[in-house]
């Protein structure tokens, strides 16, 4: 498993989502942080930052009713729409590691 991870952050890049979200109304309490690796070049790292952040809204605007309360379950929804977006725009399949705070 750390071997497949490793060469497909080696040809695909990586992608590193934190997020605080509210547990009352499913918005975000501060700004997330987006990193990524070996995905865009540097120049276009903020475009893309801005970008994920724009998903990421889009995410928890439609969330599923009750999905909040399962962080995991959350992570892993989350994970689908960005590799999906990401695809569609880039046609790479990054390693996508959500971490949602739940507060």
């Amino acid at each position: 498993d750390i071997v497949i991870d490793r060469q497909k952050m080696a040809s695909e890049g990586m992608v590193v989502l934190v997020a605080q979200v509210s547990t009352a109304d499913s918005r975000l309490l501060s700004k997330p942080l987006v990193t990524s690796f070996g995905l865009v070049a540097d120049r276009n790292d903020k475009a893309f930052a801005a970008e994920m952040e724009d998903v990421l809204e889009h995410f928890l605007l439609n969330l599923k009713p009750g999905l909040i309360e399962n962080p995991k379950a959350l992570e892993n929804d989350l994970r689908q729409v960005v590799r999906k977006h990401i695809y569609r725009k880039m046609k790479k399949y990054p390693l996508i590691v959500p971490h949602v705070f739940v507060m």
